[in-house]
């Protein structure tokens, strides 16, 4: 069993869909995790860049303690503690990891151009 079979998936996916922001350029300040109140309840990671705003809709967590699950998840990865071959794997599934052009379009769509480039 991985560690990160321990985690619900829409956290799994907000977690790599902020860090393929990050690839892109985008820093840590800029990107933000929302859920939306009841009834929808959608996690969504929301990029904050030229006055304009982006939110990539990951999936539905209904649990309280989601706050709590995404913090233990991000410094699980921060510290090097999540194992990168199974975060890898994941991310290569993952909605922004199969969606990386589609990504790029609605960024450029919505005006927004990424400091990094699409690497």
């Amino acid at each position: 069993m991985s560690t990160l079979d321990s985690f619900p998936r829409p956290l799994l996916e907000a977690l790599a869909a902020h860090e393929t922001l990050r690839k892109l350029g985008f820093t840590p300040d800029q990107i933000f995790i929302h859920q939306n109140p009841p009834p929808l309840l959608d996690i969504a990671v929301v990029l904050r860049h030229q006055g304009k705003q982006f939110a990539i809709t990951v999936g539905q967590y209904a649990a309280e303690d989601w706050l709590d699950k995404w913090k233990e998840l991000v410094e699980l990865f921060n510290s090097k503690r999540l194992p990168e071959a199974d975060f890898e794997a994941f991310y290569e599934s993952s909605i922004t990891g199969t969606n990386h052009v589609s990504l790029l379009f609605a960024l450029q769509q919505k005006g927004i151009v990424p400091p990094g480039g699409s690497n």
